[in-house]
């Protein structure tokens, strides 16, 4: 960290102005730091949905058309015999 700024404002402003200015300068950078995180996994979140769906869209097909020809196959079963 370069603490040139901060030993200006504490050369002409004094130590508490400097301070304040020190704290709000670090929450700054925290929320920063957060919102970069928060971002990352979100992105990551939308990605492992976005496969998840795809898949579980896939299979809810699979199942549908299985269905489908099973329920043929037992109506051709009952016709057949009666």
């Amino acid at each position: 960290m370069n603490t040139h700024w901060f030993l200006v404002i504490l050369q002409q402003y004094g130590l508490p102005t400097a301070f304040v200015t020190f704290f709000i300068w670090r929450d700054w950078k925290r929320e920063q730091s957060m919102t970069n995180s928060i971002q990352e996994l979100n992105k990551e979140m939308r990605d492992v949905l976005k496969d998840l769906v795809i898949k579980c869209t896939a299979a809810l097909v699979d199942n549908t058309n299985a269905m489908r020809e099973f329920c043929l196959v037992l109506k051709n079963t009952k016709d057949k015999n009666g």
